[in-house]
Formats: C-alpha cells, sequence, structure tokens
C-alpha cells in the first residue's frame, strides 16, 4: 500500500489542477466578469453604409481616446456593406472609432460611438449598432 500513496497524490494533484478556472481577461489584461457579447456595428453616412471603413474598438474607457488610431486596442475592416463584428466583448465600457472613404461624397469620413456593456455572467447577446461618420 505505500507504494501506492505517491501515485495517489500525483492523481490528487491533477485534478485540483485541472479544475481551476481561468480568470477572463480583456485584451487589456483586466480582469472581467459578465457574458460573451458579440457587438456588429454599420458604418453610416447620409443613411448610406461605408464600406470598408476601419473601425478601432477602445477597451474600459468612457472618454473618447480621438483620432490617434495606436491609442485603441484592436481594429477591424468593414466589409462591403459596412458592416464589422467584435466578438467575446464582455461588461464595460467602450468606444468604437471609424474613419474610411465615403465614394458617394468624394471624402473621408470618421464618427465614434460610445457604448456599455452589461450583462449577466454566463449570458450571451448580440448587439447592433450604427456607427454614424461625417466629413
Amino acid at each position: 500500500m505505500k507504494g501506492f500513496a505517491p501515485y495517489l497524490l500525483v492523481i490528487v494533484t491533477l485534478l485540483a489542477l485541472g479544475s481551476c478556472k481561468k480568470e477572463r481577461r480583456n485584451p487589456n489584461g483586466i480582469t472581467v466578469q459578465g457574458g460573451n457579447v458579440t457587438v456588429t456595428g454599420r458604418v453610416m453616412h447620409h443613411s448610406l453604409f461605408v464600406a470598408k471603413c476601419k473601425v478601432f474598438i477602445k477597451y474600459n474607457t468612457t472618454v473618447f481616446p480621438g483620432k490617434d488610431t495606436t491609442l485603441y486596442d484592436s481594429y477591424k475592416i468593414a466589409d462591403d456593406y459596412g458592416y464589422v463584428q467584435f466578438e467575446q466583448i464582455v461588461n464595460g465600457n467602450y468606444y468604437l472609432y471609424a474613419k474610411g472613404f465615403d465614394p458617394n461624397v468624394a471624402q473621408e469620413v470618421w464618427g465614434y460611438l460610445p457604448f456599455n456593456i452589461s450583462v449577466a455572467k454566463g449570458e450571451t447577446q448580440e448587439i447592433d449598432l450604427t456607427i454614424p461618420v461625417s466629413e
């Protein structure tokens, strides 16, 4: 029976380590709680979509970060219909900043949109936003 004790200790240790749940962190490394949200945004100018805009996201802020894109945490490029999607977003305050070119007016356009997510832990949700831009 003495030879069995070390094996039992290893098994119990592995089970204990395997049952630990990793904390969820946003891209800035801040521990977060709440649901798993997919945010879909559509870039619009004068009620028309703007294709291929870059849409930047800033996590954990209630203040517009400005036009300097190096201050943002991530970005995506909108599709041909102005849609962009950010996945696995958790509770917090965010800013979206979009910039691109509107061929309908032949000008550069930009705009921003603050938003907040507050969902219950374990809940999943989809949010659709319109990101207004102007010259």
